[in-house]
């Protein structure tokens, strides 16, 4: 009965919705705006493939239009269809009330006819377009496809997604706001949780599009510190690379927006398949796992909570850890099933994937009994490992691809999620609740501390979602 209440309450929700916009023809797409969107991304696939869009008709059903888009066989333009999502109603995330919030709600061009546009900050459009897709699933590979293909070879995402494809943050002196750094918060559980909308939806679809070659890696110019400059100050971790940042400038401009994605020295497009995009952030997180403690927030950027801003740089996220348990089953479950007895990676991922099952499988099975100077060991190691591939990619070394046995995969999966499993248990205080942030600490060259926070919310909701408690435990922790 309070109105002002009300309208206050309309107008919040009716903000969340449009962050991440609604789709206003259903499953159908308007074939011209399709087109427009393929010339703005890449123009010479929109050259070569005039007459396929004039046999489409004006609309097209989602799933005929991909189905169309495979017969033939052009791995570009069956990305860009993929990637096409026919949204309007869209606004970038942030209180409208804040003075570094600017935004557009684009729904008409300077014509007056109807605009198809988004934007929005990567964890807040995902967020939304999850719920979203409950009404509309035959987009669930298209979002997958406009997730995995905004994400880096070193696994991580940029910060904001757009109609036009991908943007981050630059450095700006003359702006107190001015910050740059990898958000890698619900970058798994997003990912987790479209991937099981999917495979719920049309089961077994996933598998037909493993080795398809037909996904790519986002360019951004950010530079990580080795491992040993990421130890000595966790809070400065990322440099802005102005000079690569003007080469994908070039590229954008000769090509179209597909100019900022990965290129080998050629100027060609990497492209790879599903299972590499769907190991690559796995063995981020790994990489930074830390024994006792959780995922490593050492990107400048925080994760989950903003309550947590703090924490970017020493901080330990159990949460991730959490869902990553969770996320690496998954895979190994779909990769097992498949079937197929290879798979192709590029060379550096496949090296960096053997690197990281290595030092896991001589971690001790007892956790608990990992003092400070095996826990930084183990730390140093996957770091190291992590910045040898990102020092390979630098290095150009990214047209090579070699076959490896998907029982590889399926090997990551399983030794990590034995130790994640004892990681979850072993996170469980004398209170019953569970660790959801640390800290780590280096006091010396040769030891790793890690420091408990209080517990926290969202901890314990991830707990309960990670498939490690049963029936008996999640009832001790909703008690």
């Amino acid at each position: 009965g309070d109105r002002i209440a009300d309208a206050h309450h309309l107008s919040n929700v009716l903000f969340n919705s449009m962050r991440g916009g609604v789709f206003p023809f259903g499953h159908q797409v308007p074939v011209a705006d399709l087109a427009d969107f393929v010339a703005d991304r890449n123009r010479p696939v929109a050259d070569r493939h005039q007459a396929w869009f004039r046999v489409q008709g004006d609309r097209c059903d989602v799933a005929e239009l991909r189905t169309s888009a495979l017969a033939t066989g052009d791995t570009d333009l069956i990305r860009l269809v993929l990637e096409y999502l026919p949204l309007t109603f869209s606004r970038r995330h942030g209180d409208p009330s804040r003075p570094w919030n600017r935004f557009s709600i684009n729904v008409r061009d300077d014509a007056g006819a109807q605009l198809l546009s988004y934007e929005g900050n990567w964890r807040d459009i995902f967020q939304n377009w999850e719920a979203l897709l409950q009404s509309y699933p035959a987009y669930l590979p298209h979002v997958v496809a406009k997730f995995l293909n905004a994400s880096t070879i070193e696994g991580y995402n940029p910060y904001r997604i757009s109609r036009d494809g991908i943007d981050w943050e630059v450095p700006d002196p003359d702006d107190p706001w001015s910050h740059i750094g990898y958000w890698g918060d619900h970058q798994i559980v997003y990912l987790l949780r479209l991937l099981q909308a999917w495979e719920q939806h049309d089961p077994g679809a996933i598998d037909e599009w493993f080795d398809r070659t037909v996904f790519v890696y986002a360019d951004v110019p950010y530079r990580l510190a080795d491992h040993e400059a990421i130890v000595a100050d966790p809070r400065n971790t990322i440099t802005y690379d102005t000079q690569h940042a003007e080469h994908i400038a070039i590229r954008e401009q000769r090509i179209g927006a597909d100019g900022r994605l990965l290129t080998d020295t050629d100027q060609s497009l990497i492209r790879v398949g599903l299972v590499e995009k769907l190991i690559v952030p796995a063995l981020a997180k790994l990489a930074n796992w830390v024994p006792g403690g959780g995922i490593w927030l050492n990107t400048q950027r925080p994760e989950w909570n903003d309550a947590n801003n703090a924490l970017a740089g020493p901080g330990l996220s159990m949460v991730t850890l959490f869902y990553l348990r969770r996320y690496l089953d998954l895979i190994g479950a779909l990769v097992e099933r498949a079937g197929s007895e290879t798979t192709t990676l590029s060379a550096s991922i496949a090296e960096w994937l053997a690197d990281v099952v290595r030092v896991l499988d001589d971690v001790p099975v007892d956790l608990d009994s990992i003092d400070d100077r095996q826990r930084r060991s183990i730390v140093d190691e996957l770091g190291r490992g992590a910045a040898a591939h990102r020092d390979r990619v630098r290095s150009g070394a990214l047209d090579r691809t070699v076959d490896v046995p998907t029982s590889d995969v399926v090997r990551l999966s399983a030794v990590a999620c034995e130790h994640l499993d004892r990681s979850i248990r072993s996170a469980r205080r004398d209170d019953g609740l569970y660790h959801s942030y640390n800290r780590v600490s280096f006091p010396s060259p040769d030891t790793a501390r890690v420091d408990h926070l209080g517990p926290m919310l969202e901890g314990q909701v991830a707990a309960l979602s990670s498939g490690v408690l049963d029936g008996e435990a999640t009832l001790a922790v909703v008690d």
